[in-house]
């Protein structure tokens, strides 16, 4: 009970936050893949499969297998809408929100997809968060958060990660 009440005055909170800025994006973009990614991707997983049991490793396409499974529930699945609000205490994206105190900077790119807003968590797991501008005015959310949070001037490009998903269409 000791916890659920600062979690219910924390919530209660947020309602009463101004909110200077609100958009919805998507969970995650869906890549287009052709009849030539799937092809190259069965030709991929079937020379992993044959050289790991070659290898006498019989572990391994245990592993392609599953990951090739999971992969294709992927993509059946359509993404989640998710809402990002820049408030005056913070950044909600979602069901998360996180104080303007416990970011440690920002960051916008410009994509082949678009202009992105990253920020640096300083708490929890996931320390870099990723949000899609949409029709939001890069400008417009720079100008307010440097209010608030230092802007990082040394990432100008997205990060490898996000770049390699969505070279290989992943």
């Amino acid at each position: 009970i000791k916890e659920i009440i600062p979690l219910y005055g924390y919530l209660r909170s947020m309602q009463k936050q101004h909110t200077i800025l609100q958009w919805a994006f998507p969970e995650y973009e869906i890549p287009h893949r052709g009849t030539a990614w799937y092809v190259v991707a069965g030709l991929v997983v079937g020379l992993l499969i044959v050289w790991s049991i070659s290898q006498q490793n019989y572990t391994f396409p245990l592993l392609i297998i599953m990951v090739t499974i999971i992969l294709f529930a992927h993509t059946l699945q359509t993404p989640l809408t998710l809402n990002c609000r820049i408030t005056s205490e913070g950044i909600s994206v979602g069901d998360t929100m996180y104080p303007f105190p416990d970011l440690e900077s920002f960051w916008i790119v410009e994509t082949a997809v678009g202009e992105v807003l990253y920020f640096q968590n300083r708490r929890g797991m996931k320390r870099v968060t990723k949000v899609p501008l949409q029709t939001q005015d890069a400008d417009n959310v720079r100008t307010f958060l440097q209010q608030y949070v230092e802007e990082n001037q040394e990432y100008t490009n997205e990060p490898l990660g996000d770049w390699l998903t969505r070279r290989l269409r992943l």
